[in-house]
Order: structure tokens, then C-alpha cells, then sequence
């Protein structure tokens, strides 16, 4: 259990739509989004902080020898998290009048902080997932039974785990709770406080986060299949494929993001708690929107020399792919955001991951020169790596910058070939059968 006194911004972050401030002086050109601290300590810019989850986790394996040539291996495990502490509240899904079938309820109660049914709480980010198993099962067969060549394959599922910090943030900016983020756009109405902090209770809030009703973890499947043959007796040939898919990545979204027709789903029950000024710029983001999937395929070539008679080597290739739903320019700490949130399964929304590299080479040389000195080398070359192509702003009304254009996908542009080569000489100097001293010269 660790609780933490935390700082929440001082006196407030200002973030302006435009370059210009809309006040003097003109040196504040970076911050209007005004954040301000509410907690339990009496310093109104501290937050405590009780970050606490009990892990527990299970695990069985076992291998076969079916026969000499066959050899299978199987195992399962189970793991079980559960939030406590700060992070351990009322689930507002199970609060009398209020069910997972309606999320939209919970929503708007939880973003009206006081003025909700459900008032201040902190609310847990996520039920407890009860069902994390993970099976595994893998064989390796030698083919002819002579230790020339073998067949392997496997597949298992691996449950990710979703970090306190994150589980942190998506509490932390329950509306009212402990920070609470006011939008202003009236000039006068930031000069009557900028740059100190506004009467809260004043001020209804332009953002909040909204809890998940589903808490299913992050997990992956991989399924690989390879095969690799001695072509002589120092040198062996292989490849491999692999296949991952990823489900239940964490993604975010606003909720209350404007419609096709420029209503905002909530504008109704908004204007009727008197909130009239804010509308579509009350955003209600749904950190824990586990919708997010990755996709990896890769395939490997690699030959391979073991170092014998002063020379040895080993080159690989591998033609891969890794694609996810994913929105460039915002840390992943709380999910990425869909670039239309309201359409959060767009093609447009699933391209390249940032380490999408289509083709790598790699190869690694050492050889003995005479007088007992070795040189080495590592080469490494591959094809462009994506980058996102963003106009820096929010230009969609889901409450994060760095939006891309309409029509432009997820990391749309590729970079530079890189190519790199490492090299080493080195020399061994034998004083006694207990020392021995190495002398290199290396170039990076």
C-alpha cells in the first residue's frame, strides 16, 4: 500500500486555440485549459494519492515425451487483480437505479460531479476481471529422427496488465473529485483570475473521464510455426512465422463527441441542469474504452554459421507487418483516441504501428585474422519506419490535439532507409593460466 501526496498543476495549466493570448501580457502564449486541485489535504494543490492493487497468479506446465522424435509441451495460467485502495470505490454500475445495459446514465452522472445522482466519489475505474486464463500449448517434431531437421509449433494466450498509474488517471479526473479542468473562452472571464486559480464550486467543468463498465484485460494470442534444417555441419537454415493478435487494448474516446448533424449526445441533459455554455465542449472521456486491436505478422529467414575453424556468421531477414487502432500524438498512458469518435472502428483508424517495419536485414560476422586477432561486425538495415502526418490541433471536438486531416489515415507518411554498421578488432593477450587481458578498438 503506498499513499503519495501528489501536486496537481500549482496554480493551473493554460492552454490557448490560438497563438495570441487573449490578454496582456502577450508573453502567455501557452496554457488556458485551467486545472486546479480539490482533495483531502488542506494545501488546495495537493491530492492524495493511494495507489493499491493485490495481484495473484497461478501457473501449471508440464512436457511430453510422446515419442523420440515428438515432444509436446502444454501449460495454463490463471491471474486475478483486484483494485483496492483509491482505486477500489463503489462500482457506479451496481448503484440502485443504475445498470451496465445503460453506461450512458453512469456517464453523465459521474461527469456532473455534485450536481449528479451519484455525487463525489472515487469511483472504481473498472470492474475486477475474474476470468484471465491462459492456456499454452507448443511440440517440436524431428522429422527423420536423426537431429537434421525439426518442426515446431505453438500458440498460447498472454494477458497483458493494465498499470495502477493508468487506473490513477482515469479516477483522478472524475469531475470534482480531485481536478477539475474549467474551458473559457470570454476574454474578460479569464482576466477576472488568470493567472490564479478560479472559484471552482463557481464553475461547471469542461472535462471529465467517465468509468467503464466492462473490465476485461488486454491480452494477445500468438501462434507461430517454424521450421529449421542443418544444411552442413557447421551451418543451419530456418525460418519462422508468427502471427499476434491483440484484443481489448486501451483506447479513449469522448463520449458526448459531436454527432454527424452537430448535436452532441448528452446536449439535452445538459441544458437541463443549466448547463448552456458548454454543451459539446463538456467532454466525457471514456479512458478504459477496450476496443483497441493489434495486428503482428511477421516472417523470418535466418542462416546461421556457429564459429568454427576462425570464421562464423549469422544473417536473418524478416518481412513483417504490425498494424493497430491507434491515433498518433498522444501518450498511450490512458489509450489512444480514435480520430472520429464516433466512429471508433474506422478503417481510417487502423494503420501502421509505429514500429511497423516492412523488411529487416541483420547480419553479424566475426573472423579470426592471423596473430590471433578477431574482427567483428553487426549490420543492421531496414525500410522506413511510419510517422503521423497531425495539423497540431482538435479539430474534431474529442478534447485531444494533433488531429490528422479528414481522409488521412493512422501513420500515413514513412521516414528515411536506415543503415547502420557496427565494427570491432580485438586481441587477446594470455599472461597465465588466471589472467588474461583483451584489448579492443570499436566503431559505431
Amino acid at each position: 500500500v503506498a499513499t503519495n501526496d501528489t501536486n496537481e498543476d500549482f496554480n493551473g495549466s493554460f492552454v490557448f486555440e490560438t497563438d495570441e493570448a487573449p490578454f496582456l501580457p502577450v508573453e502567455y502564449t501557452a496554457g488556458f485549459n485551467l486545472q486546479f486541485a480539490r482533495g483531502d489535504s488542506s494545501d488546495p494543490t495537493i491530492t492524495q494519492v493511494d495507489r493499491d492493487m493485490d495481484m495473484y497468479g497461478l501457473f501449471f506446465n508440464d512436457t511430453w515425451r510422446i515419442t523420440p522424435s515428438l515432444t509436446l509441451n502444454m501449460g495454463l495460467r490463471y491471474d486475478l487483480r483486484v483494485l483496492e485502495g483509491d482505486l477500489g470505490g463503489p462500482d457506479p454500475f451496481e448503484q440502485p437505479g443504475f445498470s451496465r445495459d445503460k453506461p450512458e446514465d453512469v456517464w453523465l452522472n459521474v461527469a456532473l460531479g455534485s450536481e449528479g445522482t451519484l455525487g463525489l466519489r472515487p469511483w472504481r475505474p473498472t470492474p475486477t476481471d475474474t476470468l484471465d486464463l491462459s492456456p499454452r500449448v507448443g511440440f517440436a517434431w524431428d522429422l527423420f529422427g536423426t537431429g537434421q531437421s525439426v518442426i515446431r509449433g505453438s500458440y498460447g494466450i498472454f494477458h497483458d496488465r493494465v498499470p495502477t498509474l493508468t487506473h490513477r488517471s482515469i479516477v483522478n479526473s472524475y469531475n470534482g473529485l480531485n481536478i477539475q479542468t474549467v474551458v473559457e473562452r470570454h476574454p474578460l472571464v479569464v482576466q477576472s483570475f488568470f493567472p490564479n486559480p478560479p472559484a471552482g464550486d463557481a464553475l461547471p467543468a469542461g472535462s471529465t473521464t467517465v468509468p467503464s463498465p466492462s473490465g476485461d484485460t488486454p491480452y494477445t494470442q500468438h501462434m507461430s510455426a517454424g521450421f529449421q534444417h542443418k544444411i552442413l555441419p557447421n551451418t543451419t537454415f530456418s525460418t519462422d512465422y508468427t502471427h499476434i493478435l491483440g484484443l481489448n487494448f486501451l483506447m479513449t474516446r469522448n463520449v458526448n463527441a459531436p454527432l454527424i448533424n452537430g448535436v452532441c449526445p448528452f446536449d439535452t441533459a445538459l441544458i437541463a441542469k443549466g448547463i448552456t455554455n458548454s454543451l459539446c465542449r463538456f467532454r466525457m472521456r471514456l479512458g478504459h474504452d477496450q476496443s483497441g486491436r493489434i495486428h503482428v505478422n511477421s516472417l523470418s529467414l535466418r542462416l546461421d554459421r556457429s564459429f568454427s575453424s576462425g570464421f562464423g556468421f549469422l544473417i536473418g531477414y524478416t518481412l513483417g507487418s504490425v498494424k493497430e487502432f491507434n491515433r498518433g500524438g498522444f501518450p498511450v498512458i490512458i489509450g489512444v483516441a480514435p480520430a472520429d469518435p464516433n466512429d471508433k472502428f474506422g478503417d481510417i483508424h487502423f494503420g501502421p504501428a509505429e514500429n511497423d517495419v516492412r523488411h529487416r536485414l541483420t547480419a553479424n560476422l566475426i573472423y579470426q585474422l592471423p596473430y590471433d586477432i578477431n574482427v567483428s561486425t553487426v549490420v543492421a538495415a531496414n525500410s522506413p519506419a511510419p510517422y503521423d502526418k497531425t495539423r497540431g490541433r482538435d479539430t474534431n471536438g474529442d478534447g485531444f490535439r494533433n488531429d490528422r486531416s479528414k481522409g488521412v489515415g493512422v501513420h500515413s507518411e514513412r521516414g528515411d532507409n536506415f543503415f547502420n554498421t557496427d565494427l570491432r578488432l580485438s586481441k587477446r593477450f594470455f599472461i597465465d593460466e588466471t589472467k588474461i587481458v583483451e584489448v579492443l578498438w570499436e566503431m559505431f
